[in-house]
This record gives C-alpha cells, structure tokens and sequence, in this order.
C-alpha cells in the first residue's frame, strides 16, 4: 500500500495523464493469512471498515486462474517453483479473492473463455478493459443488455456469491450523440434474517424478493446511503461514421460534493399537479444484484421506485468481451429483448424501464399494438411510422454507421419494408469497389435489424411481389444482399428460400387462416 502511495504521489505531481496499475491490491493478502491477522494489520493502517480498502481502486480487472477452463496450461508446483498450489487450491483461492473484490461497483472478469483462447488474448482483453475504463475507444469495447424477465429460483441460484448494490442515475446533460450523467453507488450488506412475506433469501430492512420461503430484504433505501457511497460521473459517446463499435464510455470518481454541484446543475423537468407545478421527479434508481454464472460475470439491475419498491424491468448487462456469443444467458431467466447498445436514457424516454414483462404482456400489447396470432406479439407493421421521412435519410447516408444509428435511434416501431431498405443499402455501402465501409456482422444493431425481417416472416406479415412479376422483390432482394455478405448461414436466409420457394410454387390466398393482415401488415 505504500508503494501505491508512492506511485499515486508522483502521479500527481507529474501532472501528465497517467494510469496506475497494481499487481494485486490491499485486499489480496485476506486469503493468505488468518481473518483476525488481516482484521488486525488494515485496523493498524486505518481501515476500521474492509470496504474502504475497496475505495483505494477506480477499477478491478480480475484475472481468472488457468486452473479454471485453461487446466492444460497449470503447471502447478511441478513447472513453476513460485507455485504451491494444486489445481483445486488455486481454483478455491481464486473464487475468494473474486469474492472479495466482486465488491467493487468496477469490477471486472477475465476469464479464460472461450475455450481454446491464448494467454496473448487473455492480456488483450485486459488492456481493452482497462482501455474502455478511462474513455479509450477499443474495437471490442462491448456491452450486450437485455430486458428479461426472472424465474422463480432466481434468488436460490445466486444468493450464496452474490453482491448487491443500490445505484442512483441522473442525467446532467444529453444530447442526440452524447449522454453525461451522474452516479451514486452504496455496496447493500445484508445479514442473515427472515421476512414476513413470500421471498428468499436474508437480510434487514425493507424490499421484497421473489420466491420461496424466506424474504430478500435489502436496507431502507435512504438509510443506506449513510452507510457509505461512491460517486462518479459517466460520459457515454456515440461515434458517427464508425460501424463496429461505436459507443465510447469514460468515468472519472468523483467527491460527494462534486457529485451534488453536478446533480443540481442537471436539467429540472416540471410537471403540473392539483396543487400547482412541482419538479418531477427523473432520478433512475436500480437495485443491482453481481454474481458469476458459467465463468461469466453478469450484472442484474432492477428498476426501483423512491423508497425501493419494484417499480420497472429487469435489465441483464454483459460487458467487455469480444466473444459474446459464447457466454450463455443464465437459465433462471426469460429473455424478453435485447437492448444492446441502448443507453439508460433511451430506455427511459421510450418507457422500456416503466412496464416489467410478463406473461400477461405476451398475450396484451403495453403499446396498445394489435398482436399476432401466431406469435403473440406486436405485429411488425409495413413500415415505420416516420418511413417517408427515414427512406431520404437512408439514401443520403454516408456510411454502414450512420445506417446503423438510424437503425439504433428507430428501432421501435421499425416496420419491414423499412428495414429491407435498410438492409439492402447497408449491403451496398459494405460492398461498395471504392472506399467500402466496414460492417461487423456480428454488431447488435445488425443482428437486430435483421431480426425484424425475421420476427416479420415468423408473423407471417411478409410478402413479396415474385408472383406479380417483379425481379427485384423484397424478399429476392434481402436474400442477395446476406448472399454478397456471406451470411447465407443465418436463419433468415433460410426463411427468405423457403418463402421465396412457396410463392414461385402456388400463389397465396391471401386470406387463408394463419396470416395476421391485421394493422395494416401487408404491402402488395
């Protein structure tokens, strides 16, 4: 800790921009002596309370030991002299000092995933993490997030390991590019106890859990923040004209008083009442739930109300890996939709975080939608409701990114003839002989736009103009462009085919039972 000290020191003085980075921390040495010896020695120092040792850090990067999912490559005491563990010890030691600094509202894991990585990927994916902590734009600077609904033995699954915070959200400033917003965040102790209604789980206090036969109760939401709190402040950037990932994040800590300057400075909403104009109340609150799940560090937040009454959704955020696709959603969840790239404050103007999903919205439209009566959502209309107004924009675009952002920014309500326009204009960008931009076929707001196409042929909505004698049809015209970017793979690459197949065969009725034409769904 004094060498920290030191190096924070001359940091300081040097006043250059500099990041410092420890090998281990303060909490580390816990697993290596007795719990009274490290009681003992942080109260010598001046750490009555464990978690302020957390406050000495801006960030955790843990990296998980090759005993778990790179076994091959643990030599253990017999290639390395400066070992003494087995593999099962290393495994035990590792998920205690995970444990430990899971604690901290900026931790992150690095495993060893997937399987077949090289120690080369493992420190690349450090250095990105780090990267993506102080504003450094990172190509596989990620984050996937979905709304989901929660399963009844959710609690049981992550109790044990599991780490709680309470966070409170409020935009400073926000513009079409940029969000800035201030953070307070209080790490939620909860001690063994049981509750009166139906929960599981332990605590003190007040607030619910789901199921089972004990409540999860979390400390009163007011009082808790004179229990301690940190504060921060997060900058959060779309970049135009960049396609792969164009979402920048920085955050810098900051003090309790700098926190309540910036707070106040934000923009006050006002809303009428019976009793006159009052300020309105914009304040984002969240009960966060951290846990590991299949070597994969995941975050819950669930939207709250002043007093910490469940209030909105459930919302699932996965963080700074590039391969995503290989991390499995935790099986005690529904996934209801991806909101990937989203930030809070789209999420809150466009309502998402007030209505939690159910099964009651599978078979009833929040939005008031006529729904399909084949897959029980909204139906996917024709086209978006500013369609004439997008389709200039689109032509007049410059870029695969600007496609995408318009994707990103009108994603609800989008329709499909919208996103075949989409669609086949990003295909000419990324194929284009001088200058092609660059498409990720991997990014989620491709995925997503594709995904309108698909959840519209699963509707049964989509039709193409084949019979009518037209060479370019909708469906022929999709199913070339995922043809030039070889993405012939996809599962709406299939669908195009086999629709297009059927067309060519016989024609349609278009009444035959099974088409939902209901909002205006089909375009001949």
């Amino acid at each position: 800790m004094a060498l920290e000290d030191a190096f924070v020191h001359i940091a300081e003085k040097s006043q250059t921009p500099t990041i410092i980075l420890c090998d281990r921390g303060a909490l580390d040495t816990k697993l290596f002596v007795m719990e009274a010896d490290f009681v003992n020695l942080r109260c010598a120092l001046g750490y009555e309370d464990e978690n302020k040792l957390l406050e000495r850090y801006d960030a955790v990067v843990h990296l998980v030991t090759t005993a778990i999912g790179a076994e091959i490559h643990y030599s253990g005491t017999d290639g390395n002299a400066a070992r003494r563990e087995s593999v099962q010890q290393a495994r035990s030691q590792d998920h205690g000092i995970r444990q430990a600094w899971m604690k901290h509202p900026n931790f992150l894991l690095i495993s060893n995933k997937p399987e077949g990585s090289t120690f080369e990927d493992k420190l690349k994916r450090t250095t990105e993490a780090v990267c993506a902590q102080v504003g450094i734009q990172m190509s596989n600077d990620v984050k996937r997030q979905w709304i989901v609904d929660l399963q009844d033995d959710f609690t049981l699954q992550v109790a044990e390991t599991a780490i709680r915070f309470q966070i409170e959200t409020d935009f400073i400033s926000s513009t079409d590019t940029d969000d800035v917003c201030v953070r307070r965040t209080s790490l939620v102790e909860l001690t063994e106890g049981t509750g009166t209604g139906t929960g599981t789980g332990t605590g003190t206090g007040t607030g619910t859990g789901e199921k089972g036969g004990e409540e999860v109760l979390w400390p009163k939401w007011q009082q808790n923040w004179q229990v301690g709190a940190t504060y921060a402040l997060h900058h959060r950037t779309c970049i135009k004209d960049q396609s792969s990932r164009p979402v920048q994040r920085s955050d810098r800590r900051l003090t309790k008083k700098e926190w309540k300057v910036l707070r106040e400075s934000g923009s006050t909403e006002i809303e009428s009442s019976a009793h006159g104009t009052l300020e309105k109340d914009t304040t984002i609150r969240m009960k966060r739930t951290c846990f590991v799940h299949d070597e994969t560090f995941w975050k819950l937040d669930e939207i709250v109300g002043p007093h910490g009454e469940r209030r909105g959704v459930s919302l699932f955020t996965l963080e700074g890996t590039k391969d995503m696709d290989s991390a499995v959603i935790p099986p005690f969840t529904t996934t209801f939709r991806e909101v990937s790239l989203l930030s809070l404050r789209d999420l809150k103007e466009t309502g998402l975080l007030e209505s939690k999903p159910s099964t009651q919205q599978k078979t009833t439209s929040r939005t008031g939608r006529v729904l399909s009566n084949i897959t029980k959502t909204p139906i996917v209309t024709l086209r978006h409701p500013n369609h004439s107004a997008l389709v200039p924009q689109i032509l007049k675009a410059g870029s695969v990114g600007q496609l995408l952002q318009m994707y990103q920014l009108n994603w609800d309500g989008m329709g499909w003839y919208t996103a075949v326009v989409l669609i086949n204009k990003i295909r000419k960008h990324a194929t284009k002989t001088n200058r092609p931009s660059f498409l990720d076929t991997k990014d989620p707001r491709w995925l997503g736009l594709l995904g309108v196409m698909e959840e519209a042929m699963d509707q049964k909505v989509v039709d193409s103009k084949a019979r009518m004698g037209y060479d370019n049809d909708d469906l022929t015209s999709v199913k070339s462009s995922l043809e030039v970017l070889d993405m012939d793979a996809h599962p709406l690459y299939f669908k195009l085919c086999q629709k297009i197949q059927e067309q060519t065969e016989e024609e349609d009725d278009p009444g035959e039972s099974g088409h939902d034409f209901q909002g205006g769904s089909i375009g001949f």
